[in-house]
Parts: C-alpha cells; sequence; structure tokens
C-alpha cells in the first residue's frame, strides 16, 4: 500500500473554509464554520442552536455547500430536543 496516495473523499479544510467565507453572506462566523465543517467531516451529526436571526440555517447551507451535501432542516419548538 503507497504510503502518499491520498484520498479521494479527503476535504482540503482551509479550501472549503475559504470557499465558505467567499460565499457566505455572514460575517464573522470562520470559527463556528470551522467547528461545523470539521464535525460534518469527522461523520457527526450536528444540531445548531440559537436564536432567530442569528444565521444558522446560512451558515449550515454555506457548509453543506462546501462539501457537496445537503441540509436537513428540522424547526421545532423544546419539545423536539
Amino acid at each position: 500500500m503507497a504510503k502518499n496516495k491520498k484520498n479521494n473523499n479527503a476535504v482540503d479544510l482551509s479550501s472549503a473554509l475559504g470557499s465558505i467565507q467567499k460565499n457566505s453572506e455572514l460575517i464573522g462566523r470562520r470559527k463556528e464554520s470551522e467547528i461545523l465543517l470539521r464535525a460534518i467531516i469527522a461523520g457527526r451529526s450536528v444540531l445548531i442552536e440559537g436564536p432567530v436571526g442569528a444565521g444558522k440555517t446560512l451558515m449550515a447551507k454555506n457548509v453543506a455547500n462546501a462539501l457537496k451535501r445537503t441540509v436537513v432542516r428540522i424547526d421545532g419548538d423544546h419539545r423536539f430536543t
């Protein structure tokens, strides 16, 4: 097995973050985007909570677009958490 063989499914974190920041309408969400991106790359599910208008859905869509994935949005109240 070759040690230097690149994984075709591997995601370049810095280029994905650059794409998110370039295509995003959110300002100053690099840290949150990076945490979200790392969790998804690691195969984890992510629940984003916060007040209305904070940009949660937009951030999720931007990260999903950078990874060429889809977003599943569940809208509900405290009974769903």
